[in-house]
């Protein structure tokens, strides 16, 4: 993660020249406001094409059920969705 533009140009040089990895730069300039609403109806602030294909099985909530879900596989609790 980088946190200027001339980080995220040095790191973008120096990965470029990096081969047979995978590699993801972020640059974040803008931070909106995070509120628990938007985790309970998260199909109303995510947008992508996994979330259309989300909206048409499961509730609204479903983010936050993984949510959940990771911070217990995190913690060594729950079971694997495997």
């Amino acid at each position: 993660m980088c946190n200027s533009e001339l980080s995220y140009h040095n790191q973008m040089d120096r990965c470029s020249y990096i081969e047979d990895v995978i590699q993801a730069l972020y640059w974040p300039q803008h931070a909106d406001p995070f509120y628990s609403n938007m985790v309970l109806d998260a199909f109303k602030y995510i947008n992508s094409t996994l979330t259309d294909i989300l909206r048409k099985i499961y509730p609204n909530n479903i983010y936050g059920k993984a949510i959940l879900h990771f911070i217990d596989r995190i913690e060594g609790k729950g079971r694997s969705l495997a």
